[in-house]
């Protein structure tokens, strides 16, 4: 027999020993029974499935191992996938949104430059025709007729229905762009505030610093009616605009308030903060005659600012065309302290009255006195 043989055959000896040694004693003593004087034999144990042994006792001796690890594995990953889909589309759902508000933004940013550009052309040829209407008049006068009449009264009125064309082409493309602002903020309103009614608490500073009633609710109008006064008031309200403007004159059945600090900080940084969010000037005019500038509503000023004011009367007639956008629904006494507050010479306030805070409640909230507030309507 060769030296490899015996070699060989001495090797498969001492596996076999090793095996039966592991079947008695376990496989930690495998290494100790083989032969320490054979070289080959001590480098080919590390060879030795000795793992494989412990696994498998591992195993025997605990049988719901293999079971409980796949499971407990399965459930975690399919949490993980869950976790991972609902933050994706949270993210989109978030994204969507944002790129859907400044869109509409954007839409009327564009619509309200164009509704001022036609509003401003519609003035300057409502002047020109109302300029030729007076040289009609003069043309008319005994004294002028039999030399202006030929020439002058002729061009006149060419000129007055070449203007009243163009008069009438501006109105109906401003109608169209009133329109559009409207729809685009009623779906302003409803993506950023939701539907139904919308309410605002406002709280007082009175400066004399006596106790009293310093809260009152205000409903604004039906979406629908007034959407576009109605979202430039809930915009301000929720940028903080109104918190620390002021009431300041009372005069003609309304109370006036105006983005001038109570607190005695700069008025010009206040005011430019509105123009920082386009909220400085109205695009147009909104007016409905289903929402009236009855006793105790609010409307916004002539002039298409921030500016806005409490009907402490029916007003209806006095300020039919101006934007009238809530109705006071609670806190007729905080209303009538303000009202009744000293004034300069019967208009303006001798000590401003602050608007500490206004904040848009939920409807939940707020509980009406509907007897009041039917009266308040008659």
């Amino acid at each position: 027999m060769s030296d490899d043989d015996s070699d060989s055959f001495e090797l498969h000896s001492h596996l076999h020993d090793c095996e039966e040694a592991s079947t008695r004693t376990g496989p930690a003593q495998i290494r100790f029974m083989a032969n320490p004087q054979s070289p080959n034999v001590e480098a080919l144990l590390p060879f030795v499935p000795i793992s494989i042994s412990s696994s498998s006792s591992e195993n025997c001796n605990n049988p719901y191992r293999r079971k409980t690890a796949p499971r407990v594995s399965w459930v975690f990953a399919t949490c993980l996938i869950i976790g991972c889909a609902f933050g994706f589309i949270s993210r989109q759902v978030v994204g969507n949104t944002r790129e859907q508000v400044l869109a509409m933004e954007h839409t009327r940013n564009m619509l309200y430059e164009k509704s001022v550009s036609v509003e401003g052309e519609l003035d300057r040829l409502k002047r020109q025709i109302n300029a030729i209407g007076m040289m009609s008049e003069t043309a008319q006068n005994p004294e002028h007729r039999n030399e202006i009449m030929k020439v002058s009264n002729i061009r006149a009125m060419h000129q007055m229905m070449k203007a009243q064309d163009r008069v009438d082409q501006f109105e109906k493309q401003a109608n169209g762009l009133r329109k559009k602002i409207q729809a685009s903020s009623l779906a302003g309103i409803h993506q950023k505030y939701g539907t139904g009614v919308h309410r605002v608490e406002f709280e007082l500073v009175f400066a004399d610093g006596k106790k009293g009633p310093t809260r009152f609710v205000l409903e604004l109008a039906p979406s629908e009616l007034m959407p576009h006064a109605v979202e430039a008031f809930l915009d301000m309200v929720s940028n903080k605009l109104i918190d620390g403007c002021s009431f300041i004159m009372s005069a003609l059945n309304v109370i006036k308030a105006s983005p001038i600090p109570y607190d005695g900080s700069s008025a010009k940084v206040k005011a430019q903060s509105f123009a920082d969010l386009g909220l400085d000037q109205l695009a147009f005019k909104e007016y409905n005659p289903q929402f009236p500038h009855q006793k105790y509503t609010m409307g916004f000023t002539a002039d298409g600012s921030p500016n806005f004011f409490l009907n402490t009367a029916d007003n209806t007639l006095a300020h039919e065309g101006d934007p009238c956008f809530g109705t006071v629904i609670q806190g007729f006494d905080t209303i009538q302290r303000l009202e009744s507050s000293p004034t300069r010479n019967g208009v303006w306030f001798t000590q401003r009255v602050g608007i500490k805070s206004a904040t848009l409640l939920d409807n939940s909230s707020v509980v009406i006195d509907q007897k009041k507030r039917f009266k308040t309507r008659v």
